[in-house]
């Protein structure tokens, strides 16, 4: 209810509730290096993302996730990156 003192649960502690590790993201050098984070999620720890984002790709792979680099540049001119020029992406439950 709106108004009342119950409180949402946190997000980081539902996540981590269902087995789900939070990894923050490297500061933001330049305001370029936000589209770092426009990646598209293929599977438990693969993802696709834009070229020229090292930081954000050595952090990601640090954590165990694999990053198939694509050339987007001309996309990224126009402010749009892979999450916003894929459609969804059906993945079957990983066991």
């Amino acid at each position: 209810k709106i108004g009342s003192k119950t409180q949402l649960p946190r997000g980081p502690t539902v996540f981590e509730s269902a087995g789900v590790r939070i990894v923050l993201a490297p500061p933001i050098k330049q305001r370029a290096q936000e589209r770092g984070g426009n990646f598209v999620t293929l599977g438990p720890r693969r993802v696709v993302m834009p070229a020229g984002f090292d930081e954000t790709r050595r952090m990601l792979e640090r954590h165990g996730v694999a990053c198939a680099v694509l050339d987007v540049s001309e996309y990224l001119r126009a402010a749009v990156g892979p999450a916003c020029f894929t459609g969804i992406v059906q993945r079957d439950a990983v066991p």
